[in-house]
């Protein structure tokens, strides 16, 4: 796995963040026009989230599954925090625009620290900045409201479904690997939100 893979920035969060005690990850078939699908959820602590256990773990994911990663994580005082993700439903050439947009609903600090993936569909966003479980329903609120434009009218920058879908498990996902014929390719990194404006 080269260092453009989305693993990498994820090995970045838990290296800078010593209160980080583990990460959930879910391997899952995905079925059309479905809230499931096939799902099998897994935690890896601290200890052992290095890159060679992450590549090892895209590795044994099964030809008809694919490995995401979870926002949900476990932090010192038995708390559970939250990688800030989002699923753009955009092409990278809509970027620009579509982060015009989020830049006035999200915080500064979420915006500066958000790295993006391109993913084959669309693009993926991972902020470095951690957001307890209370702040993860307003996140996803804000991205519901960047999808608004001037006029008030109804803009297709971040995917709606994904965000619903979100908001009723209470967590965040993004996939890491590409195996279902779904999915067009690996996420790649394309460089920070704050280069594209």
């Amino acid at each position: 796995m080269n260092k453009v893979h989305p693993m990498y920035f994820l090995c970045e969060i838990v290296e800078n963040n010593v209160e980080i005690l583990s990460l959930h990850f879910r391997r899952y078939t995905y079925i059309a026009d479905s809230n499931g699908g096939t799902c099998e959820e897994f935690v890896v602590s601290r200890a052992n989230f290095h890159l060679e256990a992450l590549n090892q773990m895209i590795d044994h994911t099964s030809a008809d599954q694919d490995l995401a990663i979870s926002s949900s994580i476990q932090v010192k005082g038995n708390r559970i925090a939250h990688i800030p993700m989002i699923d753009f439903q955009c092409s990278v050439r809509n970027i620009p625009e579509a982060l015009q947009s989020l830049r006035k609903h999200i915080t500064p600090e979420i915006f500066n620290s958000l790295t993006l993936y391109a993913s084959g569909n669309s693009v993926h966003g991972y902020s470095s900045v951690l957001i307890s479980e209370e702040e993860l329903s307003i996140f996803l609120g804000q991205l519901l409201c960047s999808n608004i434009d001037q006029d008030g009218g109804f803009v297709h920058y971040i995917d709606t479904r994904w965000i619903g879908h979100r908001l009723q498990g209470h967590f965040c996902s993004l996939r890491l690997s590409c195996n279902q014929k779904k999915y067009l390719k690996i996420p790649m990194l394309l460089g920070m939100a704050v280069e594209y404006i």
